[in-house]
């Protein structure tokens, strides 16, 4: 499937690129992208769905190992 990335910076399912850029991808990867909003099918087979941006946020921990290191 050709789509055309709409998304400012796209790097999903081993794929890369950025807004405006055309590449050819799995069928199913181009309708999981046009799907999720992120591209839109240059063949207009596949409808592109809306884009969804959730407010999320990390509570990211330092983590601290008991374990020390093991000389090699």
């Amino acid at each position: 499937m050709k789509v055309e990335i709409l998304e400012q910076r796209l790097s999903s399912d081993g794929y890369a690129g950025e807004q405006g850029d055309r590449l050819t991808v799995p069928d199913d990867v181009g309708a999981k992208w046009c799907g999720l909003g992120w591209a839109t099918d240059l063949a207009g087979v596949v409808a592109t769905g809306e884009r969804r941006v959730i407010d999320a946020r990390l509570d990211v921990q330092s983590a601290v190992s008991g374990h020390a290191a093991k000389e090699v």
